[in-house]
């Protein structure tokens, strides 16, 4: 299915592994990369200490990629997100807290979206 929107150009496919190989943990580590680098930004909701959505988070605050918003709602608080706002990267990018008051405002803020 995947040949046939490459084929009418309507499909771009940025992929490190074949399109058709199964699910493994160490894949979805290495397709988050892309993720990240392609977003205009990044939110988390709830997150622990481990798991994709810890590993991601930590490497785009590393690396530099797309704005993070980490949610810092009341109950129940994942300490990964406490964690993630309290992270210091090196290249300065830090993760912005947000509630769903305050959201829409902060992401348009940081954010700027080209409409093509």
């Amino acid at each position: 299915m995947w040949q046939q929107g490459l084929q009418s150009n309507k499909l771009a496919l940025i992929t490190p592994q074949y399109p058709e190989s199964g699910f493994s943990t160490a894949n979805a580590m290495i397709r988050n990369k892309y993720i990240y680098a392609m977003s205009c930004a990044a939110v988390v909701v709830c997150s622990g200490e481990k798991g994709g959505t810890w590993q991601g988070a930590q490497q785009n605050l590393k690396h530099g990629w797309a704005p993070l918003f980490v949610s810092k709602h009341e109950e129940p608080l994942q300490l990964g997100n406490s964690k993630l706002l309290a992270y210091n990267s090196k290249n300065k990018l830090q993760a912005t807290p947000i509630n769903a008051e305050n959201f829409s405002e902060l992401l348009m803020s940081k954010i700027s979206i080209q409409l093509i």
